[in-house]
């Protein structure tokens, strides 16, 4: 299982970016953004940047959601399931420093970013690097090329 943990680990670290969703029932004020994956804690926790709304509340700060990494031509994808956690907004262009892993730090060019803490429940890698057996499929999928 080590091992395991350890692939996905440089996997999400080699993407870098991914989809997050919220998937609460509460009103939404984190909606479906890109995000920035920048570091992998200890504690099998997942910091990451990503766009802060005008208004936030003290409610909105932790809410459930699922991270989709993919990148354009690897034969993976990743899906995380956790638990969001905003850590600090940036309003003022100061760097983000509290709640942080050391050494990180926004990107340069945005003007209001949020550092968020995820806590993974499950993971889900799904990889398409593995042809598909039978004679049918094989057939199958050469038909389908052919439209």
């Amino acid at each position: 299982m080590e091992m395991q943990e350890e692939i996905v680990r440089h996997r999400i670290l080699e993407i870098r970016s991914a989809i997050l969703y919220n998937v609460s029932e509460a009103p939404k004020p984190f909606s479906s953004g890109l995000i920035t994956a920048v570091s992998y804690g200890n504690d099998g926790s997942l910091f990451f940047f990503a766009s802060c709304p005008q208004f936030l509340t003290a409610e909105d700060k932790r809410f459930p959601g699922v991270l989709v990494f993919f990148k354009k031509g690897n034969t993976y994808f990743i899906t995380l399931n956790g638990m969001a956690e905003l850590l600090h907004v940036n309003e003022e262009g100061i760097p983000i420093t509290d709640g942080a892993p050391e050494g990180v730090l926004p990107s340069a060019d945005s003007d209001k970013m949020a550092l968020f803490r995820f806590r993974i429940d499950k993971i889900e890698c799904t990889d398409h690097s593995v042809p598909s057996s039978g004679f049918l499929k094989r057939i199958r999928t050469a038909v389908y090329s052919w439209f």
